[in-house]
C-alpha cells in the first residue's frame, strides 16, 4: 500500500506502524501545539472483546493517540527530530505537561475520526 506525502512525514517522526500506528493526519498545528486525526475503524479487531454487543474504543487507546500526537508536537523543537522526539524532550526537560483533550465522546468513536488537540505546558520557575 503506497504511503501519503502527509503519513510518510508522521513515520518519519514516529516508530510506529500499523497497526499501532494510531495518528492518520496532522489537521492543525501552532508553536505549542497540535491537532491530529486517527480514523477508528468500525472493524478494528478490539471492538470484538471491548464491550461486544455496546462497543467502546480502549481509553489506553486514545491515551496512546494522545501520546503519539505528543512526540509529533515535540518533533519539532530544536534538538528533537526522529522517533525518539518524545522521549529525548522528556528526558532533556521533565517539566513538560501534556494535555489532552478529545473533541469526541467514546461513544461515538467507533467508526469516526478522533480528533485531538495537544498542547505542551512548561512548569514555571
Amino acid at each position: 500500500m503506497a504511503c501519503s506525502p502527509e503519513r510518510a512525514a508522521i513515520e518519519a517522526l514516529l516508530p510506529h506502524r500499523d497497526p499501532f500506528l494510531l495518528v492518520d493526519r496532522i489537521a492543525d498545528r501552532g508553536e505549542d501545539w497540535i491537532e491530529t486525526e486517527w480514523h477508528v475503524a468500525e472493524d478494528l479487531d478490539v471492538f470484538r472483546g471491548h464491550y461486544p454487543g455496546n462497543p467502546i474504543l480502549p481509553g489506553v487507546l486514545i491515551s496512546e493517540h494522545c501520546f503519539q500526537s505528543a512526540a509529533l508536537l515535540l518533533g519539532n523543537e530544536p534538538g528533537t527530530r526522529g522517533p525518539d522526539a518524545l522521549l529525548h524532550a522528556l528526558a532533556s526537560d521533565p517539566s513538560p505537561v501534556v494535555r489532552e483533550a478529545a473533541a469526541w465522546s467514546l461513544e461515538r468513536a467507533f467508526g469516526d475520526d478522533a480528533r485531538v488537540r495537544t498542547a505542551l505546558a512548561r512548569a514555571s520557575g
